[in-house]
């Protein structure tokens, strides 16, 4: 759910003991010098500080810039080593004494300087530095960033809102656990398999077996669900079918199948990620500026694709959905923080970085909709001004959802919501509106998703129904149920009894509006993934208004 700081209005992780501000929230302490009541060393420093300046005011001439600077050395340099301690972050340490350094000497350097022209120099910087940190205290900051990748922006940033979301390592879990048929003959090796990646296999299985590729045939067969699990960056379950092959010697065919277990527990998984975002709002609701933090293993890593897909150290599939939002924002920031020493196996999961992009984005957005106090679908359509492409399919869903028409009521100690969602992979823009109920001891069930959904020519339109409700039901099942933990390097989930899929009592109406398009056809398996679990997470908190900042959904959050 997530938890407000009260001093600086950050939305911090449930988890969290202390907010970046330097807000305890155990002791539920404040910043020192925005509680209203200074600790004693800091009353006796003001002190020392008032008395420094008296005897500067009677050494030096009066109103002379000796005098002025003593007047601003203390202070600011008080100010910046209270500011910087109270932020909470380790570094503070040892920023706070460097800051008092460069105080001092530049206060020696004023009071020794015998040049009329270096002490207003000197003067000027102190004051300067004093203007910023009594700003800070405000709730104003001085950023420096390459917000834009190619200009710095320098300005002043009030009222930046934050958050920090959490999302877990998920399994495919397909239905049909991971097998295939492997025989050694004479002109080579023959395979049958539901395969996601035909080359990737048909290389690993020469190797093996010490055979050119062309030596190596494979039957494409119908697989039972996949979701990239069969698109093994090292032919997994592949390899060793033929090792048994290889090792028994055996010119008949080998079937293996994995018991359920064995798929779950020795997967490969959705990277776990964190995600930390901030935006500034203008006095007229309109995002100013946003930068948005990841930290996840890289899938490319490994993969015959890396020197595609990773540039300068950033993998493309981490960052996709939060480097390319379609809204209007002037100052836009993508950072990644990719850890290279985590030994848990990861791979590409039904729509891969939107799994989890889709999410952080529209779930924050909302929340800055709410502090805007604008509708959440009006205020989007602003910043959609330069995608009438993605303005037209949001409009669509609004319309077919009843955006305008207020919901329907529950039973009595209901709650219900509304939420909207909209994002774009593989080409294609799906945008939908979730509708929720909310019982009292926080359970609640998806009553409703309308889906609106631009892939282009629609060649074949009964498919894209199926694909998108497949998607919802899919996705559902990680919003509600998915989670892989480990303990002690070891996966804890084993089958459908830790690890479950949606129920039949907990799947939604499901409606889909295909925008008619003349445009080049698009991908339609996997981008009806994204948007769900934000727009199911922007509709509880509608009904609540609790912001779920974890997945899977925990009811317990949402109780009355």
């Amino acid at each position: 759910m997530g938890k407000k700081c009260p001093q600086c209005r950050v939305w911090c992780t449930d988890s969290a003991s202390r907010c970046d501000c330097g807000y305890d929230f155990v002791s539920q302490r404040r910043h020192p010098l925005q509680s209203g009541s200074l600790p004693l060393w800091l009353k006796w420093a003001l002190l020392g500080g008032a008395l420094v300046t008296a005897v500067a005011w009677v050494v030096a001439p009066m109103g002379s810039p000796v005098a002025w600077g003593m007047v601003v050395v203390f202070p600011a340099g008080l100010l910046e080593a209270v500011g910087l301690s109270g932020r909470g972050e380790l570094e503070s340490v040892f920023l706070a004494p460097i800051a008092w350094v460069l105080y001092v000497f530049l206060g020696w350097a004023l009071l020794a300087s015998s040049q009329r022209r270096y002490t207003l120099a000197i003067f000027g910087v102190l004051c300067a530095m004093l203007a910023l940190n009594v700003a800070g205290l405000y709730g104003w900051r001085l950023s420096s960033e390459t917000l834009t990748g190619t200009k710095a922006l320098l300005e002043f940033e009030k009222g930046s809102r934050r958050a920090s979301v959490d999302f877990p390592f998920l399994a495919h879990a397909a239905m049909e656990p991971m097998n295939c048929v492997v025989q050694r003959t004479e002109a080579g090796c023959e395979v049958w398999n539901g395969e996601q990646m035909h080359t990737g296999d048909q290389f690993a299985l020469a190797k093996l077996f010490g055979i050119a590729p062309e030596q190596v045939t494979i039957h494409t067969l119908y697989a039972g669900g996949s979701f990239g699990r069969r698109a093994s960056k090292d032919a997994d379950y592949v390899r060793e079918a033929a090792s048994i092959v290889l090792a028994s010697g055996t010119k008949a065919p080998v079937k293996m199948v994995w018991l359920r277990e064995d798929d779950t527990k020795g997967g490969q998984y959705r990277p776990m990620f964190h995600h930390r975002l901030e935006a500034t709002l203008t006095p007229q609701g309109e995002v100013s500026a946003w930068r948005h933090r990841l930290v996840g293993q890289s899938i490319a890593a490994g993969s015959p694709f890396e020197s595609a897909m990773v540039k300068n150290g950033v993998d493309a599939l981490s960052v996709e959905g939060a480097s390319t939002l379609p809204y209007a924002i002037p100052n836009l920031q993508v950072e990644l923080h990719t850890p290279k020493d985590i030994g848990v196996p990861v791979l590409w999961w039904r729509s891969v970085g939107s799994t989890h992009t889709a999410y952080a984005t529209e779930a924050f957005l909302d929340v800055l909709a709410t502090e805007a106090k604008q509708d959440p679908v009006a205020w989007r359509l602003k910043m959609l001004e330069k995608h009438p492409r993605h303005a037209e399919v949001l409009r669509l869903v609004a319309d077919k959802a009843g955006w305008s028409k207020p919901l329907a009521k529950g039973k009595k100690g209901e709650r219900r919501g509304r939420g909207v969602a909209l994002h774009e992979s593989f080409g294609t823009v799906v945008a939908q509106v979730a509708e929720v109920t909310v019982a009292r001891d926080g359970s609640f069930h998806v009553d409703r998703v309308v889906a609106a959904v631009d892939c282009g020519v629609a060649i074949n339109p009964d498919n894209i129904r199926a694909q998108v409700e497949g998607s919802v039901g899919f996705a559902l099942s990680a919003a509600l149920h998915g989670e892989i933990t480990l303990k002690d390097g070891v996966v804890e989930q084993g089958n459908f009894g830790d690890y479950a899929p949606i129920r039949i009592q907990e799947m939604p109406k499901v409606e889909v509006h295909i925008v008619p398009s003349a445009a080049k056809p698009s991908g339609i398996g996997e981008p009806a993934v994204p948007p769900v679990a934000p727009a199911v997470a922007n509709a509880l908190a509608a009904a609540t208004g609790r912001r779920a900042w974890r997945l899977p959904l925990q009811t317990a959050q949402f109780k009355a």
